[in-house]
């Protein structure tokens, strides 16, 4: 995904109930970027980070994770044509169709509220996905550059053995 920003995901690589996504920061954070991996089924995510062999680790529920968006990603909710069914505060009116990545998708307006203030962003939606390959918003566009749909081999999704745990203290 690339974004006005200097965020540029990619590949994306999705499997049953996970998804690794590579973060390149465009010169940012060194020059380096991240690899974030979402088990769904186990509502955990993985962020590694390449360049120091370490990796946060962040565990929740589905509905913590809905609360946050990810209900997108992770195939949820049922109905592909109200993806912001979970988000009683959102709504998304489909506003056409679109090709992305030799894909059809489903592009939406996606209307929210973040600290009070109205936002509205676009969303082209993969409903066979059910992952957004592009994303408009006021902060910029991140967008699929590539996409590898097919059996994944578990190491996409694994974290290295030689990275250790990063610890937070607040």
């Amino acid at each position: 995904m690339r974004s006005t920003m200097g965020r540029l995901l990619t590949p994306t690589a999705i499997g049953e109930d996970r998804i690794r996504l590579e973060t390149d920061m465009g010169g940012m954070s060194g020059g380096g970027g991240n690899i974030s991996v979402f088990e769904g089924d186990q509502a955990t995510m993985y962020t590694l980070i390449p360049q120091m062999k370490q990796y946060l680790k962040s565990v929740g529920t589905m509905d913590d994770y809905m609360e946050d968006g990810a209900g997108l990603v992770f195939g949820a909710p049922e109905d592909a044509d109200h993806p912001c069914q979970s988000e009683p505060d959102m709504t998304c009116e489909k506003i056409g169709s679109d090709t992305v990545l030799g894909r059809s998708v489903d592009k939406y307006l996606v209307k929210d509220v973040e600290d009070g203030v109205p936002t509205e962003t676009f969303m082209w939606l993969d409903s066979e996905l059910f992952f957004p390959l592009r994303i408009e918003s006021e902060e910029g566009l991140t967008e699929a550059t590539s996409l590898n749909i097919s059996d994944q081999p578990d190491e996409l999704f694994e974290v290295p053995v030689d990275y250790s745990e990063m610890q937070m203290h607040w």
